[in-house]
């Protein structure tokens, strides 16, 4: 029988690459396209052995695809075109059928024993804690997650027992029905996503404000989650420890402490674990298999990833974008017993809308730490037009694109009398610059937030090698 084709137009984003991993797995010719800019991504197609076109052309699109899946950075339901792009136009003038990320996902998802984790926080983590919970308990098993998984070295699973994938047929474009698989899915909020799904259990971790170029209030950010909520379909189970409205029908289920040592400190990795095992344990995984998994899982990228140590210089990434988020990575600093006096900490913003809105929050948690490097905010092309039209005063241009943050926290330390330094830069040479004039051996240096600041771990390694022989 001949391979249905998937293309991917925007495949190197996260949750494309692991869908069309996934795809993959179940046996449809998978192939796509993305930008010339390298992203982890791009390793982990390349292991899956998943072709994909650099560059956008409307000669990729054939008349012999029979779906097409694309990034929402590219096309939305609600606007049409959000960047121009030839691959859509084509794909829209021959009349493929094409799909949205979070359409496409709901066609197998809502098929499956589906278990979605959401909150503000901690999805990723907890969302592979419970793939590798499952894959170890042997059930079959399909996870999709916001980062590559280290223990997998993708950031998609499909573990499912031979017998029973034979018996699948195109379980995309049929009506086929996968009860007998658990699908454990990275449950995104942003702009109402997660609203394509119908999960039998969700793990809500937390909720606290973000987003606000789309939610224009915490009470329009709560209410999407109680949205998804009441999607919950039989037998309706509820992880949290949250307070929201919900219907009487949805039991809740509330996680106990996860007392057993992870890979990774910190309190934050402990509560997610806690909801992960609460989840296993509610569809019948025995505990010494919960407490198993968790004692394997290595971690995710970006989530306190260490990079090494050089020459006693210890490099982590983390992308820590939220000041909750942020004051975590302090938590797990001092989980590590690490001295924050010898602790620089490399912070770019995600977002203007972002920083803005969060602006004190995010001073008060970069305030735990003490030599602080604000990089220029990472936004996209779409918010070049907030800066420039929509903010008039400097001062909050300056709190958007991050040099206000420095000048706040330098002025908050000479007030105090305090050894504390914040310095902006607007480029990462000029970080990398600044930190090799400022490093000492037993120094921690971080790069956090969700932006591409890790790239100056890269160049650190080199020069702490070159430099610190002695």
């Amino acid at each position: 029988m001949k391979k249905k084709k998937i293309y991917f137009i925007g495949i190197k984003g996260v949750g494309m690459c692991a869908y069309a991993h996934i795809c993959k797995a179940f046996g449809y010719a998978v192939s796509g396209s993305d930008t010339h800019e390298k992203f982890f991504t791009d390793e982990v197609l390349k292991r899956q052995h998943i072709v994909f076109f650099e560059g956008f052309k409307k000669s990729h699109i054939t008349k012999d695809i029979d779906l097409i899946v694309v990034s929402q950075a590219y096309f939305r339901r609600d606007r049409g075109f959000v960047a121009e792009n030839p691959e859509v136009k084509e794909a829209l003038q021959k009349n493929i059928p094409l799909l949205l990320y979070p359409e496409a996902v709901a066609k197998l998802f809502n098929k499956c024993t589906g278990i979605a984790v959401c909150g503000s926080h901690g999805k990723t983590s907890t969302t592979s804690m419970l793939g590798e919970i499952l894959k170890k308990s042997g059930m079959n098993t399909i996870a999709l997650i916001g980062s590559e998984v280290l223990n997998w070295k993708s950031n998609a699973l499909v573990s499912i027992q031979p017998d029973l994938k034979k018996s699948i047929h195109d379980p995309i474009f049929s009506d086929a029905q996968l009860e007998k698989v658990f699908f454990a899915i990275e449950a995104d909020e942003y702009r109402e996503a997660f609203l394509q799904y119908f999960p039998k259990i969700t793990v809500l971790l937390n909720i606290d404000y973000d987003h606000p170029d789309y939610y224009k209030t915490k009470e329009s950010y709560t209410r999407a989650f109680e949205k998804f909520v009441a999607q919950l379909q039989q037998p309706q189970l509820l992880i949290t420890t949250q307070r929201i409205k919900i219907s009487p029908q949805i039991k809740i289920i509330q996680p106990t402490p996860y007392a057993q040592p992870l890979s990774i400190p910190g309190d934050h990795y402990q509560n997610n674990a806690a909801h992960a095992a609460a989840a296993a344990d509610a569809i019948g995984i025995p505990k010494e298999i919960i407490i198993s998994a968790l004692k394997a899982w290595r971690g995710v990228k970006r989530r306190f990833e260490i990079y090494g140590t050089y020459k006693g210089i210890t490099l982590v990434d983390d992308y820590a974008h939220h000041p909750t988020e942020v004051a975590s990575v302090a938590n797990s600093l001092r989980s590590r017993g690490v001295d924050t006096q010898k602790t620089w900490i490399v912070f770019q913003s995600h977002t203007y809308t972002r920083t803005l809105e969060l602006f004190d929050d995010f001073a008060k948690a970069l305030s735990l730490f003490n030599h602080v490097v604000i990089l220029k905010t990472y936004s996209s092309a779409r918010e070049q037009t907030f800066l420039k039209n929509v903010l008039k005063s400097e001062k909050k241009k300056k709190q958007a694109d991050g040099s206000g943050l420095a000048e706040v926290l330098t002025n908050a330390a000479r007030k105090a009398c305090s050894e504390k330094t914040a310095v902006f830069v607007s480029t990462h040479a000029q970080a990398e610059s600044y930190l090799k004039k400022h490093i000492q051996k037993g120094n921690w240096v971080l790069t956090v937030g969700a932006g591409d600041g890790w790239k100056i771990l890269e160049k650190l390694k080199n020069f702490k090698i070159a430099k610190l022989k002695n």
